[in-house]
């Protein structure tokens, strides 16, 4: 996924990204064209504030993104965890009780 901002100036790496199907979020002002980004937020990409506005909001978004992911691998690795140290619970206690009875 790529970021464009100003969008004629970047134009070439827009290209670039269509050539190689790389997705791009453009920052969308009135000279523009919108048939040439994926996904487009309208706004000034001239503001600085508008700007820090945006980028702080991708920069939480990813960071909440990144939490969420670790968190939930987290989460599965414990439990194949617990799965395997069951298997292996029931497993030793199948040959404890095979050795018993001989």
């Amino acid at each position: 996924m790529e970021l464009i901002i100003g969008q004629p100036e970047e134009i070439h790496a827009v290209h670039e990204c269509r050539q190689l199907g790389i997705p791009t979020i453009t920052l969308l002002d009135s000279n523009c064209d919108p048939t040439l980004a994926d996904w487009f937020i309208p706004a000034n990409d001239d503001s600085v504030s508008a700007l820090r506005l945006l980028m702080t909001s991708f920069e939480q978004a990813i960071i909440n993104g990144q939490n969420r992911y670790r968190e939930r691998e987290v989460a599965k690795t414990a439990k194949q965890s617990l799965r395997r140290k069951a298997v292996s619970t029931a497993t030793s206690k199948k040959f404890s009780k095979a050795r018993s009875s001989f």
